[in-house]
């Protein structure tokens, strides 16, 4: 899995750095389709009102769309590559690819992504997220442990329906979580089909010793009926 991150100026006073997630891809649900570009004025993110508009070149690229969260990642990139890089509720973060770990509904992923590379301070850190498979409110879905260079280390657990829900959403299940939120929104004719949209949701966590630099993180999953995956993680300076 390869790293990368970049410095995101916002007025010279607040620094990011986002760490990019690129992981070998499998397939996790065969008959869930890949996200598509908005048509011309619909609406793109979440609860977002705004709209965006694709270009000939992005439409085209909705045709190659295939039917994973590897390729919904894919389709980020190819059919909102200006779009994703850009700011999700003010975060910058930049998307190529999925880490995702199992669950009891999908035994064949790894249980634990370790030591994934920070190596700076910061004050915060958000994460661009979701899960595939719902579960019962308030259950924690998965554990990012966070290393810092002094030895030490704090956790943030991820709560089902408070920092994430599954990222196929219905409109009897509306995401009320009070910890994450929706920043991304997709649709493609499966979900479509079914009365469903699909969702990624950012979190973010309060660095209680921002002094000290952070290592790296760990992401673990709980073993829940959800299967956690991360797409992106932005590591925010003062």
């Amino acid at each position: 899995m390869n790293i990368s991150r970049y410095t995101h100026d916002r007025g010279g006073s607040r620094g990011a750095t986002a760490l990019c997630l690129v992981a070998m891809l499998v397939m996790l649900h065969a008959v869930r389709a890949t996200a598509t570009c908005p048509g011309p004025d619909e609406p793109w993110g979440g609860d977002d009102e705004g709209t965006l508009t694709c270009d000939a070149a992005v439409s085209k690229c909705q045709q190659k769309a295939a039917k994973s969260v590897a390729t919904m990642v894919g389709s980020i990139l190819k059919c909102h590559a200006r779009q994703a890089k850009s700011a999700m509720d003010g975060t910058p973060f930049d998307v190529r690819g999925v880490l995702q770990l199992a669950g009891q509904a999908a035994r064949i992923f790894p249980e634990k992504a370790e030591g994934i590379e920070v190596g700076a301070r910061a004050a915060r850190l958000h994460f661009l997220h979701a899960a595939g498979w719902d579960n019962v409110p308030g259950t924690r879905i998965a554990t990012y442990v966070i290393h810092y260079k002094d030895g030490t280390s704090a956790e943030m657990p991820v709560i089902s329906g408070e920092d994430v829900s599954d990222w196929w959403q219905y409109p009897q299940r509306r995401f009320n979580g009070k910890q994450g939120k929706v920043v991304w929104t997709g649709r493609n004719p499966a979900c479509r089909n079914l009365g469903a949209t699909l969702k990624l949701y950012k979190s973010s966590w309060e660095n209680p010793n921002p002094t000290v630099a952070i290592d790296r993180v760990d992401y673990r999953s709980q073993m829940t009926t959800s299967a956690p995956f991360l797409i992106a993680i932005t590591a925010e300076g003062k």
